[in-house]
C-alpha cells in the first residue's frame, strides 16, 4: 500500500513540475474529472488542484469521482471515494476510504479530501503517462479479497461512548409582543459492530406575551402563553447477522402542545435489510416491524372522553436509499395502528430525489404526505382564537402534506479552473 501511495505521489510531483514549466509544454494534457460530492468545498479543490479540469457534466469526464459519507460511531465521518474511468480509462476503477475525526476543523477536512483525491487520481495519471501500472482493486475483488485500509488504533479510554450537551435560547419582540425560547439537550451514544445504543434528553420552552387594548376600553391587557416539551428517548439495536437486527425503543415525556401530561412508549422491533448493512453508503432497502405499549396521561380530557389510557400499537416501516451516477433517490412508508381499533391509524409517505436529466439539467424533488387518523390525544375542551393563531395546541386534522420541486440548468464553458473570490459573487 505504501509503495502504491509513493508511486502516485511521485507521478503527481512530476505533473506539478511540468506545470511550472508550462511555457515549454503548452499542450500538456489535463485530466477531466467530474466530482460528485455534496459535502466537498469544490471551490477550494478547484483552486488548489488547478492542473485538473473539473467538468460540469459527467459525460465529459475521463474520471467520475463519487464521494459517499456516513457518520461513524464516534460522531466523525467516514468518506469513501470511488474513481471510475470513462472514455480511454474505461477499464480502470479505484476505491479508497478514510475517517475524519469529529473534532477536525473545516480546513483539516478539506485538506484531507484534497490529499485523497490526488492519491486516487494518481492511478489515472500513471496510466496516462505509462510510467507505472495503475493499481486496480478489481483484480483483488475478483478473488473475493477486501481492500485493506491502513489505520492505527489507539486505546479508547471512553470505550466508544460519545456525549453531547446543547443549550441555546432566543428572545424577540416588538412593542406589543415578546417571545422567548429556551432549548436544551443532552445525549449519549455508543456504536460498535454488534450494538448501537442512543440516549437523548431534551427540554424546550416557548413563552409568548401579547399586549393589546381591551374592547371599548383604554386598559392594556397582557396575556401569557407557554408551550413546553420534555422528552427522554432510548434506542438500542443489536446486530444478528449481515441482514437482520433486533431493537428496543423507549420514550417518555410531556408536551403541552400535544396535550400530554405524561406519555410512555416501549416497542421491541425486528429489522431486515435486503442488502448487507456495509453497503448502506450506496444502497439500502429495509423492512422493520415494532410492537409495544403506549401509556398516555392527558392534560385535558380528549375527544374520546379519556383522561388516561394504555394502548398497544403496531408499526411497520419500509424504506430505502440508492445513490448512483444519475443521482440519488430515497423514500419510506410508515404504518402505525392501534390494536384495539384498526380505524385509528397513521400512514406516512416520504420521498426525495435528485436526478440529472441530461447535461446541465437537474431535477430536485421532496415530498411528505401524512394521513393522521390516530390522534387520540386531541383535547375535547376546544380552542381559543389565540391558541389556534399561536399554535399553542394541536388541532384535529386527517392529513398534512408538504411538497417542493425545482429544476436547475447551467451552461457555458465546460472547462474553467479559475477561482476569483472578489466581492463575493
Amino acid at each position: 500500500m505504501l509503495k502504491k501511495r509513493f508511486q502516485s505521489t511521485f507521478v503527481i510531483l512530476l505533473i506539478l513540475l511540468a506545470q511550472v514549466g508550462e511555457a515549454q509544454t503548452p499542450n500538456y494534457p489535463k485530466l477531466n474529472v467530474y466530482l460528485d460530492c455534496m459535502r466537498c468545498d469544490k471551490e477550494y479543490l478547484q483552486q488548489e488542484l488547478s492542473y485538473i479540469n473539473f467538468v460540469r457534466d459527467q459525460k465529459d469526464a475521463d474520471v467520475y469521482v463519487m464521494v459517499l459519507t456516513q457518520e461513524t460511531g464516534s460522531g466523525g465521518t467516514e468518506y469513501e471515494l470511488e474513481f471510475t474511468g470513462q472514455n480511454e480509462f474505461g477499464d480502470l476503477y479505484y476505491r479508497s476510504s478514510y475517517m475524519v475525526d469529529v473534532n477536525a476543523t473545516y480546513d483539516e477536512t478539506r485538506e484531507e479530501m484534497k490529499m485523497h483525491l490526488e492519491m486516487g487520481l494518481g492511478n489515472f495519471w500513471s496510466f496516462m503517462f505509462r510510467k507505472v501500472r495503475p493499481y486496480n482493486p478489481e483484480d483483488t475483488l475478483a478473488n473475493n479479497t477486501e481492500m485493506v485500509t491502513e489505520s492505527i488504533e489507539d486505546k479508547d479510554k471512553w470505550n466508544s461512548w460519545v456525549f453531547q450537551l446543547g443549550l441555546n435560547g432566543s428572545i424577540s419582540g416588538l412593542e406589543t409582543a415578546t417571545t422567548t425560547k429556551i432549548m436544551s439537550s443532552a445525549s449519549a451514544k455508543r456504536v460498535t459492530e454488534k450494538n448501537k445504543f442512543y440516549l437523548k434528553a431534551s427540554w424546550d420552552k416557548d413563552k409568548s406575551e401579547r399586549t393589546y387594548k381591551s374592547y371599548n376600553s383604554d386598559v392594556d391587557v397582557t396575556k401569557t402563553f407557554i408551550k413546553e416539551n420534555q422528552s427522554l428517548i432510548i434506542s438500542d439495536a443489536f446486530s444478528i447477522s449481515r441482514l437482520w437486527s433486533l431493537g428496543a425503543f423507549a420514550e417518555t415525556g410531556r408536551s403541552t402542545f400535544s396535550n400530554y401530561d405524561l406519555y410512555m412508549k416501549f416497542k421491541p422491533g425486528l429489522e431486515f435489510s435486503f442488502f448487507p448493512y456495509e453497503e448502506a453508503t450506496r444502497k439500502q432497502i429495509t423492512l422493520s416491524y415494532k410492537f409495544g405499549s403506549v401509556y398516555n396521561d392527558y392534560i385535558e380530557e380528549t375527544i374520546f372522553n379519556k383522561n388516561e389510557e394504555l394502548l398497544w400499537e403496531h408499526s411497520l416501516e419500509a424504506g430505502g436509499t440508492v445513490k448512483q451516477k444519475w443521482g440519488t433517490i430515497s423514500g419510506s412508508v410508515v404504518y402505525d395502528v392501534f390494536s384495539h381499533d384498526k380505524k385509528l391509524y397513521a400512514l406516512n409517505f416520504n420521498l426525495s430525489a435528485n436526478w440529472r436529466i441530461f447535461k446541465g439539467l437537474s431535477l430536485n424533488f421532496m415530498s411528505r404526505y401524512n394521513i393522521t387518523h390516530n390522534q387520540v390525544n386531541i383535547s375535547g375542551e376546544g380552542f381559543t382564537v389565540e391558541q389556534i393563531l399561536l399554535r399553542q395546541k394541536q388541532e384535529l386534522s386527517g392529513y398534512n402534506y408538504y411538497t417542493s420541486i425545482g429544476f436547475s440548468y447551467t451552461f457555458g464553458s465546460m472547462f474553467n479552473p479559475v477561482v476569483n473570490p472578489r466581492f463575493g459573487f
